[in-house]
């Protein structure tokens, strides 16, 4: 009778177990969804991708994708407690609070097919500079991650996950903080928030910024596009006669103030058009 009690607990907790397990990787028990290795996100801050995860540091956490051919989109991580703010195409959608433990979280339900941009930021709350893990990006089995070239990933070949998780993994990327005066234009042109040119008599080129260098925050605050900078910028200026600038730089960027510095002699019109953009924060 004790022999069968004990394998009845241990059944029940054979069970419970599976349960708990169910419902926390609720998107591997649906056969519409799939979850897509987390070295398929881009980040925005500080990060080390490791075998089936990506470390990411908690203080400024950022990371995103461009997806479409799902109406669903979720993330597979980590959060350790922490509050997430969701954007969809830019405009904030959503926020969560996370786990202590690895978890499914559903960001939208019922999105249209076409290309959408997601980005995750981590709330401005006390952390104590620990790195949470993210597992994967969850999407429906059709759906397709559209990287920044272009290029779409999205099926299951496992080598080719692979190929990517290895080339993401020799990324070196690491940020920049430079202290900019608030009186001047800025004298940047960027895409996607990626620095395209520097006009020599603009703050961001004296102060040391480079072409290829990404917008990251200022002041502390997260950058999201073209709109959230404009805004940034104008508050930064207003607030003293300096503000703090971050930039995410890629290995291989240090060639960019040469490459640029033939470029100006050779496109000084381009200057003039620089300067105009400048002017409204970009």
């Amino acid at each position: 009778h004790h022999r069968q009690q004990q394998q009845q607990q241990q059944h029940d907790a054979r069970d419970t177990y599976q349960s708990s397990k169910r419902k926390a990787f609720w998107a591997s028990y649906d056969p519409t969804l799939k979850v897509l290795p987390a070295a398929h996100l881009s980040y925005y801050s500080p990060h080390v991708h490791k075998p089936g995860k990506t470390l990411v540091q908690e203080t400024r956490a950022a990371f995103g994708c461009s997806f479409k051919n799902t109406h669903r989109i979720g993330i597979r991580m980590n959060g350790n407690g922490a509050f997430f703010h969701v954007y969809i195409d830019g405009q904030l959608s959503k926020g969560f609070a996370t786990s202590r433990t690895p978890a499914d979280y559903e960001l939208y339900s019922g999105i249209s097919l076409t290309k959408h941009m997601l980005r995750l930021e981590r709330s401005d709350q006390a952390v104590n500079q620990l790195r949470m893990p993210v597992f994967g990006v969850i999407m429906e089995d059709g759906g397709q991650i559209v990287k920044d070239d272009d290029q779409e990933d999205g099926d299951d070949d496992d080598s080719k996950g692979n190929k990517d998780e290895s080339r993401e993994a020799q990324k070196v990327k690491e940020e920049k903080t430079i202290v900019m005066d608030s009186q001047g234009p800025l004298g940047v042109n960027h895409k996607s928030l990626v620095i395209t040119k520097l006009s020599r008599n603009g703050m961001a080129y004296k102060s040391g910024a480079q072409i290829g260098w990404r917008f990251l925050s200022i002041n502390d605050t997260a950058v999201t596009d073209s709109k959230s900078l404009r805004t940034l910028l104008t508050k930064a200026r207003k607030a003293g006669p300096t503000f703090q600038m971050t930039f995410e730089v890629a290995s291989g960027n240090e060639n960019g103030r040469r490459d640029q510095n033939r470029r100006h002699d050779r496109n000084s019109w381009q200057t003039e058009s620089v300067m105009r953009v400048s002017t409204i924060g970009d």
